[in-house]
């Protein structure tokens, strides 16, 4: 019996190339050797139509994607997602398209000198160069924190997350320590570069410990991207357990413990949806994929309902809703323009309810 698909290497290529260059996409998962793993691929949330310039491969574990002549239409995050019997698991990454016309061919004349001098001065003044004002776009996290859960009392860790679009002058980044607004300093430093963005926290305490969001903003909209971090103190360590006078303290340590009490139920705190609903445009006939993460992902009394229209969603083999932990999607295939509309997911549980929507706009063929 296989087990649930894990990426052991995330999805890895350019994140940015002129038209007409060769994009090349790969990533590991496991486990090998299953039979039923099979593969989609998602570039903004619709379905990926192979043909003469996208080809992917599958050989034991190893997945690539290839795109030949890369053209402006072909900018986007692209999403692999791997399924078997057991489940399925995503990885995404982005793709920025330059075009040629963005290469100012005047060199041939007269006053091509004082042309090349003010795109020298110009393009000393980083970052100016990189604003896009048509930015039309919600922030999103396409690689996202990692957590850490055997950190030890005065190391040091590095958080970092890549979000899109990297070129939108107006995105804010702000970090939160168990939801309140985190204080940087000396010890604690944040950065932000053209989508890069890093925490870092020298000589760890104890007190470092718990759950760290980062969420970016702009005018369209905010994405979240959450991580754990667990330390442990030292202070369990014998630094006599060499000496004679030791060996009784060592002896009543070596004792079995007492049991412990039987702990009560754990209580879970109200949903909150901590990455959102996107919204999808695409054509009649597209398989297309929305995908949210929810907390907390350990209540089991959790429920998700899925709502179209403000209506409770249709049931039909067409539609396939996933929850898996913090985890949750819905996929629709063969789209038609009746599909359109608001998408909702609500999470429940014994404490109160929380609600993300994302638009679908399907146009047919004429």
């Amino acid at each position: 019996e296989f087990e649930k698909p894990i990426f052991t290497q995330v999805l890895t290529g350019p994140s940015e190339l002129w038209e007409g260059q060769h994009a090349h996409y790969e990533a590991r998962v496991v486990p090998v050797g299953d039979p039923s793993m099979r593969f989609e691929w998602y570039i903004n949330g619709v379905e990926l139509k192979m043909g003469s310039r996208f080809r992917t491969t599958h050989d034991f574990g190893f997945i690539t994607l290839d795109i030949n002549s890369v053209v402006a239409e072909d900018a986007g995050v692209y999403m692999c997602k791997a399924i078997n019997r057991a489940g399925s698991t995503v990885s995404s990454t982005s793709l920025k398209v330059k075009t040629k016309s963005t290469i100012v061919d005047q060199a041939m004349r007269p006053e091509a000198w004082e042309q090349i001098q003010l795109k020298e001065a110009a393009m000393n003044k980083v970052p100016e160069m990189f604003i896009d004002t048509g930015v039309q776009q919600a922030p999103i996290f396409t690689t996202h924190l990692q957590s850490y859960d055997k950190l030890v009392e005065g190391q040091h860790v590095h958080l970092e997350a890549q979000v899109e679009p990297r070129t939108d002058p107006k995105l804010r980044i702000e970090w939160f320590k168990n939801g309140v607004s985190l204080t940087t300093g000396s010890r604690i430093k944040s950065t932000f570069d053209f989508g890069l963005v890093t925490l870092s926290i020298n000589s760890l305490r104890i007190d470092d410990s718990g759950l760290y969001t980062c969420k970016a903003t702009n005018l369209m909209g905010e994405a979240v991207s959450t991580a754990s971090l667990k330390i442990e103190d030292r202070h369990w360590l014998l630094g006599d357990s060499l000496h004679p006078e030791s060996l009784e303290r060592i002896g009543a340590l070596e004792q079995p413990k007492p049991a412990k009490p039987e702990s009560p139920e754990p209580v879970y705190e109200i949903p909150v949806f901590i990455s959102h609903l996107n919204n999808i445009i695409c054509k009649e006939g597209d398989n297309i994929h929305f995908e949210c993460n929810v907390e907390p992902s350990r209540d089991p009394t959790l429920r998700i309902e899925w709502f179209f229209n403000n209506k409770p969603l249709p049931s039909g083999t067409k539609y396939k809703s996933t929850h898996d932990f913090s985890y949750v999607a819905l996929d629709i295939t063969h789209t038609y323009e009746e599909d359109s509309g608001i998408y909702t997911c609500k999470a429940t549980n014994s404490k109160g309810s929380a609600t993300t929507s994302g638009s679908l706009r399907c146009t047919g063929d004429k």
